[in-house]
């Protein structure tokens, strides 16, 4: 993109500007909130049986089809910012990139999660937990 297969590295290092700059403690701290909100909704629909509730056509449909396939590609995006985190020019790239990587693995937990909370609905929330050649 800058017309040159490779910049030298002091020139990258001019150039180069990461305005996301984030510490491990501020990563932590903000994931914390984010899983805190998340898995409150989680136990928030079990205890008021929200899966019971639905529609079945919904349930295992659209819900289905989305909670069991989101996380192959979540875990791939994951796979993608290790590598960046690697072979980035620069420390605040390759930092970032860490954050990344752990960032897609943690959605992907969360999304294998509440597929196995509902496998007893219906045995196709399954398949999440076969995509990853574990038998949930």
């Amino acid at each position: 993109m800058h017309g040159l297969p490779y910049l030298p590295i002091d020139v990258w290092s001019e150039t180069f500007d990461a305005p996301y700059k984030v510490t491990y403690r501020e990563y932590v701290k903000n994931q914390r909130e984010n899983d805190t909100k998340a898995l409150s909704v989680r136990v928030a629909g079990i205890r008021a049986e929200l899966a019971k509730k639905l529609d079945r056509t919904y349930h295992e449909g659209a819900f289905c089809f989305h909670i069991t396939v989101i996380p192959i590609p979540e875990y791939t995006a994951a796979v993608g910012e290790i590598r960046a985190a690697r072979f980035g020019k620069s420390g605040e790239w390759r930092n970032l990139s860490v954050f990344g990587s752990m960032d897609e693995l943690r959605r992907s937990q969360l999304q294998v999660l509440l597929s196995h909370d509902n496998i007893g609905m219906s045995p196709k929330f399954a398949h999440t937990h076969k995509m990853f050649w574990i038998d949930g």
